[in-house]
């Protein structure tokens, strides 16, 4: 405890846990101050039923430069009979005025380290560790990135065949011109990137898109009629006996429109909004079944989606259409402060033609209707907010997607939360999570995610605080799925913290933050 403000070396509170698949464990960590402006945290880590861990943070701050290298490193590790480490690099580098370079590198040494050794959901449950090396630039009318990136694939589950690509280089070239002669707007977008992988075909590939458009806008409305034109070509090896070199060239026509109506409320004290918004799309049919998949993909249909021109994204699908897309908002704000108390939007699309372009296996898309969206944000009552997002299959007849969350939040320490999610034949899932105090002194929480599909508790979290003036301790147990075949770690937390000063035992404050939306531990 140093009792100045400056920096010191020395031996850090040491954290005890215990879990199923490490035994108990306890951390002793040493900070070393080595300048000021670099430091080394060394914690080593005694785990009983693997054998003792070295875990490493090194941190650097230059005038040029910032990072963070993490080494962790288990000699022998008991149960898996190997050596193991995770590294992890984070390095920024500001070059010039409107250069940088940017580094996030990762390497674990096996495909089962975070479910052995991570600590909950969101960590043992990685599939892919990124390797990204960029430098960029920022000019008022260019932006440019030059990148070199892969995946280490760590899920066993995934076949080669379905590893993501490496991109070595991607290079992206983006200028925009607003505000030009006759009100015109201008804009480019420029890729050419080589992607290879173990197995399936590799190669290059350009991509030119450059657009026009004409904004019209005034009090209340805004129109944006766009024309734009991409061009996608290839330079494939290990094709078999497909072309080597195809291409794709289609124009993008759109006209993007909207109207914005207020009125008051009849108190006075909100406004009320009516936000009409219609997009006309047109792309006609390329056929594109002699190029291969590289990145390209269909995201979820939503809001967004649902006033993009192209249904897929990356640069190896351009969706054929003609579809006009129509939606409506309406808010409820506060006329001083302008705090949004309710936000309501339904839309959908109409397309005029079947969609022949689609990925492999797909089939031709016939209806003439899209899922039509609906999502509501509510905040208009004290302490109680709400969101809910829902989609109709309006040809099928049945729920393509349904979310809902609710929250009561009087207090930063008093929080109560129910959400529900919903995809058809993928998962149902029913969260509830609360913090709240039942006496001056004593608060509990809890938490538990069970999904109604499997019949079966993802994860569970039951703990209790005791807090004072000058001290708080938490206690809890928390049970998680941390492996890819369904078995459960459960984890004892056990943690004393002074105010202002430091906390023995694990970090269970944060996971009661973490685990618990909008709740904050101390007073």
């Amino acid at each position: 405890f140093p009792l100045d403000q400056n920096r010191k070396s020395g031996l850090l509170i040491p954290e005890f846990s215990n879990s199923d698949r490490t035994g108990t464990t306890i951390t002793v960590p040493w900070y070393w101050n080595i300048a000021p402006n670099y430091d080394w945290t060394i914690a080593p880590t005694w785990m009983s039923d693997r054998g003792i861990q070295w875990n490493n943070e090194f941190r650097y701050l230059t005038r040029s430069s910032q990072g963070t290298l993490d080494f962790e490193y288990l000699p022998d590790d008991d149960k898996f009979d190997d050596d193991r480490r995770y590294t992890r690099w984070r390095h920024l580098q500001p070059l010039s005025r409107n250069w940088e370079l940017n580094a996030d590198i990762a390497e674990a040494s096996d495909r089962q380290y975070f479910e052995d050794l991570g600590s909950g959901t969101a960590v043992t449950s990685q599939t892919h560790l990124l390797r990204n090396l960029e430098f960029s630039y920022l000019g008022d009318n260019w932006q440019f990135v030059g990148r070199g990136r892969n995946y280490q694939t760590i899920d066993s589950g995934i076949a080669t065949a379905d590893k993501p690509y490496e991109r070595l280089p991607q290079l992206l070239l983006n200028g925009i011109w607003d505000d030009a002669p006759a009100g015109l707007n201008f804009g480019v977008f420029s890729e050419l990137v080589y992607f290879t992988r173990d197995i399936g075909v590799e190669g290059f590939r350009a991509n030119l898109q450059p657009d026009v458009s004409l904004p019209v806008e005034g009090p209340g409305y805004f129109l944006v009629p766009k024309l734009a034109w991409r061009h996608t070509h290839y330079q494939l090896y290990d094709e078999g006996d497909a072309r080597d070199d195809p291409s794709t060239s289609a124009p993008i026509v759109s006209v993007d429109s909207g109207l914005l109506f207020e009125r008051d409320t009849g108190s006075g004290d909100f406004i009320q909004t009516l936000e009409p918004r219609l997009l006309y799309a047109y792309i006609p049919e390329r056929g594109q079944d002699d190029q291969p998949i590289f990145d390209s993909g269909r995201p979820d249909f939503n809001r967004v989606q649902l006033f993009r021109p192209n249904r897929f994204v990356g640069g190896d699908r351009l969706g054929d259409t003609d579809q006009i897309s129509l939606g409506v908002t309406s808010r409820l704000l506060n006329r001083v402060t302008g705090r949004e108390f309710l936000t309501a939007t339904l839309g959908g699309a109409y397309y005029f033609d079947d969609r022949n372009v689609g990925l492999p296996g797909e089939e031709v898309e016939t209806d003439n209707k899209s899922d039509l969206v609906a999502e509501i944000g509510l905040d208009i009552f004290r302490n109680w907010n709400a969101d809910l997002g829902y989609q109709w299959d309006v040809d099928g007849g049945g729920t393509s997607l349904a979310e809902f969350r609710v929250q009561y939040r009087p207090a930063d320490n008093k929080v109560a939360n129910l959400t529900y999610r919903y995809r058809p034949a993928i998962l149902e899932q029913a969260e509830a999570s609360l913090g709240w105090p039942v006496t001056d002194r004593w608060s509990f929480v809890g938490q538990i995610e069970y999904s109604l599909r499997d019949d079966t508790t993802i994860e569970r979290l039951l703990g209790v605080q005791y807090e004072s003036c000058c001290w708080a301790a938490r206690v809890a147990t928390q049970r998680s799925v941390s492996n890819r075949d369904g078995s459960r770690d459960t984890t004892v937390l056990l943690q004393l913290e002074f105010k202002g000063l430091a906390g023995i035992g694990s970090d269970a404050r944060g996971t009661f933050e973490d685990d618990i939306l909008g709740y904050s531990c101390l007073l």
